[in-house]
């Protein structure tokens, strides 16, 4: 059905993958080659840095970026590479409201990387390290800042990255992913065995209750 098309899943986890996104990954995959990636134990943005790495040790022609909380409607990936495209995200919800994907103009000037598909020759393109956490940028006048330590941004600068090496961020208009969260997580000593699991904006409904 896909001729040539094989999927490297790379699933940068903190230990813990849902499965609500196991499932939706695996309805997503059927008629398509994969190899999945999971990389645990290491922060951002090494953890991606070494999944792509890996990736590149495969014979995958399509790097697919899911995260560990993420549920992928199904028929979502053959989409994706049916667009051809160099990279394609879909959006999904996060605590707020806000989306995932950053327009001016109706650019895309970067994207989350919890559903987004990216073609080989990208990353065989842009040299090392693709992701990068130690700078932000400033939302006025979008200045580099230097800020060591940081919380994520690696995102936002694979967005600058791939813009400078002359490639484009297409989105999958017309649904979202969902965004899992599990407010029982460090329950214990319970007999019922059924964590309570949200979708974003659940979550916020939840905590504020």
């Amino acid at each position: 059905m896909n001729g040539t098309n094989k999927i490297a899943i790379l699933l940068p986890t903190r230990g813990l993958i849902f499965g609500e996104t196991i499932k939706s990954l695996f309805n997503n995959l059927k008629g398509f080659e994969y190899e999945p990636l999971v990389i645990v134990g290491l922060p951002i943005p090494d953890a991606q840095n070494k999944a792509v790495s890996r990736a590149l040790k495969t014979d995958c022609n399509f790097f697919l970026f899911i995260e560990e909380d993420n549920v992928i409607p199904e028929g979502t990936l053959k989409r994706m590479v049916e667009m051809d495209k160099d990279v394609v995200c879909v959006d999904y919800p996060v605590q707020g409201g806000w989306s995932t994907i950053k327009k001016v103009n109706g650019i895309i000037q970067h994207c989350g990387l919890g559903c987004t598909l990216i073609k080989r020759e990208v990353f065989e393109t842009i040299p090392k390290p693709w992701f990068e956490t130690d700078k932000s940028l400033d939302a006025k006048t979008g200045e580099v800042l230097d800020i060591p330590m940081k919380y994520g941004g690696h995102d936002i600068f694979f967005g600058i990255k791939l813009r400078k090496h002359g490639f484009q961020i297409h989105q999958l208009e017309g649904l979202e992913c969902g965004h899992l969260r599990c407010p029982d997580l460090n329950r214990q000593e319970y007999n019922d065995g059924c964590l309570k699991i949200l979708k974003l904006p659940e979550i916020t409904k939840f905590q504020n209750e």
